[in-house]
């Protein structure tokens, strides 16, 4: 799959890293299997279910889904003549509720959709919906879905028999295809569109197809439809372009993540085995970065996605050494304060070449002052006593275990939090807050040197901060990012822009690979 190759990094990726040849021999090797047949979606099964009879049979959907669609997947792709890229294999085998397939131009992803939805329209008693931004951008996935079941030349006649109604009129808001499978019931498919919502109220569903997600209202798959799988305990997919990716984002973090029930993929263009390298690249060679990123590599690019692009977590989460930091390194904090949003504080280690080591966090709501230090004082080592004055908590200086912070304490501007952490027996120092100028210098710290390392890493166990960097992004009106999902990177911010000095003005530059 595209993951098995170590992935890029950010837009600005040099001409020859675009076509680098160890990456585009991968590509080739990747087209020669598919073209030998070797490329097999019977050879990701990854559960099986009993038949009525005794056998066994693939599972190819989460269950209870799995169970009800009788049809075998990779049976049904051969017999339709649908071969699936290596990439397509795994979303395609995937038994997640929740899959995202990301990728670039002409990387498959809507013939994937619609592709996944065929053996569920051929299951008596199934309910499907597409749902897009207008009806026209739900067309891709649907007609994938008619060339594959009512017209095609060989399957088409055997089902005519059970053809109760389709329509293909995205211009009247009509797309359905509707099946009267005798006595063992309807299934159906039909296409929606997300602006009108009350529309999306009301059904039960066993599968919503979300296509173009990233150009519909947050509110339209949390209010509306997402509800709408719960009765069936139905599944959602979403092949959706990286561009922007909005609240989808989410999604697809955690299917990266590995969290259960959720499924996420990207892929880029040249996985697609029916195109070559060397198509792709004389087409592309004359692309911006921002585009290929985007358009090829499947990622989202600078201002229309990700705001630290440059972030990769093979580069700065998973060569995390068990060492640090090491006992000689300063050691600081970077606070964000919040109540309603969430109070993030870091731990920050610089070394002697002054790159920085982000090895602790903590991220939670509703939090006062008293809880935060009673926590800094367990994680530290610091003994803490209640003031008989003001019976609130303060460090007491004694304790043979206590971490060395010899680094400062940088954060947010807010004064009465400033003073109430003082009282506690810890000093702070006031963050250079300007956000552009402090988004080039994480940056910076985030490009890789010439000696192959980047200047800023971050232990595995700080996950929202991960996961901010993965979903943070620039607002599309303006030439800011939007002010959410940003709260560790906020105080991470802090910190870099205010303890290094060194790197202020230098231009924002991404990574070279």
């Amino acid at each position: 799959m595209a993951g098995a190759v170590k992935p890029g990094t950010a837009a600005g990726a040099t001409f020859a890293a675009r076509f680098d040849r160890q990456l585009l021999a991968y590509f080739q090797d990747h087209r020669r299997r598919w073209l030998a047949g070797q490329v097999k979606l019977s050879a990701h099964v990854q559960d099986w279910k009993v038949l009525p009879d005794g056998t066994r049979a693939p599972l190819w959907y989460a269950r209870p889904l799995g169970e009800k669609v009788t049809i075998d997947k990779a049976a049904f792709f051969a017999a339709v003549g649908y071969r699936p890229s290596e990439p397509a294999c795994l979303a395609h085998a995937s038994l997640a509720k929740v899959r995202v397939f990301s990728g670039g131009a002409r990387a498959g992803k809507s013939r994937w959709g619609g592709m996944e939805l065929c053996p569920i329209l051929l299951t008596p008693g199934t309910r499907t919906w597409i749902v897009a931004p207008e009806y026209e951008q739900g067309r891709r996935e649907f007609e994938y879905v008619l060339e594959h079941t009512v017209e095609h030349p060989e399957l088409g006649p055997k089902l005519k028999p059970f053809l109760k109604r389709c329509a293909n009129r995205p211009s009247q808001g009509d797309m359905e295809i509707r099946f009267q499978w005798e006595d063992a019931g309807t299934s159906f498919l039909l296409v929606k569109t997300a602006q009108q919502p009350q529309s999306l109220l009301s059904e039960e569903l066993d599968c919503v197809l979300v296509a173009e997600a990233s150009e519909i209202p947050e509110d339209r798959w949390s209010r509306y439809l997402r509800m709408r799988l719960t009765t069936r305990q139905g599944i959602a997919l979403f092949p959706t372009s990286p561009k922007g990716m909005g609240w989808v984002a989410e999604l697809y973090r955690k299917g990266m993540d590995g969290e259960p029930g959720y499924f996420s993929v990207n892929v880029d263009s040249r996985m697609n085995p029916t195109l070559t390298a060397e198509e792709v690249e004389f087409w592309s060679k004359d692309m911006s970065d921002e585009d290929f990123e985007e358009q090829v590599r499947g990622r989202p690019a600078p201002k229309a996605g990700r705001v630290y692009a440059g972030f990769d977590r093979g580069i700065h989460v998973e060569s995390w050494r068990a060492e640090w930091p090491k006992p000689t390194w300063r050691r600081g904090r970077a606070i964000d304060f919040g109540f309603s949003d969430p109070f993030a504080c870091l731990w920050v280690a610089e070394d002697e070449d002054r790159r920085l080591y982000v090895y602790r966090e903590f991220y939670k709501r509703k939090v006062l002052i008293d809880d935060f230090v009673r926590h800094l004082a367990l994680v530290e080592g610091w003994e803490h006593e209640i003031d008989k004055d003001t019976l609130k908590v303060k460090l007491s200086g004694v304790c043979g275990r206590r971490e060395r912070i010899d680094g400062p304490t940088i954060v947010d501007w807010d004064a009465s939090d400033r003073a109430e952490l003082a009282r506690r027996g810890i000093r702070t120092r006031k963050a250079d807050k300007d956000v552009l100028a402090g988004v080039k210098t994480l940056s910076e710290l985030l490009r890789v040197r010439e000696d192959g390392r980047p200047r800023l890493f971050v232990h595995p166990s700080c996950k929202n901060l991960i996961r901010e960097f993965d979903v943070y992004e620039w607002d599309g009106r303006a030439d800011q990012p939007k002010d959410k999902d940003n709260h560790a990177l906020d105080a991470l911010r802090y910190f870099a822009h205010t303890t290094q000095p060194h790197l202020r003005d230098l231009k924002l530059r991404v990574l070279q690979l």
